[in-house]
């Protein structure tokens, strides 16, 4: 998946979430599911959004940072056979380093 394909408007981040850990039998257990973190990459990001005056706040993050996010707001799709999700900036929690 390419940053072009899909581009984020105002302060909205495209984020590949990653894979769940899954049993050695391939099975996901729903206990482990309700406890895991959302984490992701990011994949690209919007120009940013406005503030009460109407001016241009900047993102704080970039392409290919590591990130932990509300998956309960996040958007999830399939695009092109890849899980995607698209949220908000102010739904992501921090950047992981």
């Amino acid at each position: 998946m390419s940053k072009e394909n899909i581009k984020p408007l105002a302060d909205f981040i495209l984020i590949e979430p990653d894979k769940v850990e899954e049993t050695e039998s391939g099975i996901l257990l729903i206990s482990n599911e309700r406890k895991r973190k959302e984490t992701g990459t990011v994949l690209a990001v919007g120009v940013g959004g406005r503030d009460a005056n109407g001016k241009l706040v900047s993102m704080s993050l970039k392409v290919k940072d590591k990130v932990i996010f509300n998956k309960n707001v996040a958007i999830k799709f399939d695009h092109k056979g890849q899980e995607l999700c698209i949220i908000r900036e102010i739904e992501i929690w921090g950047k992981i380093e």
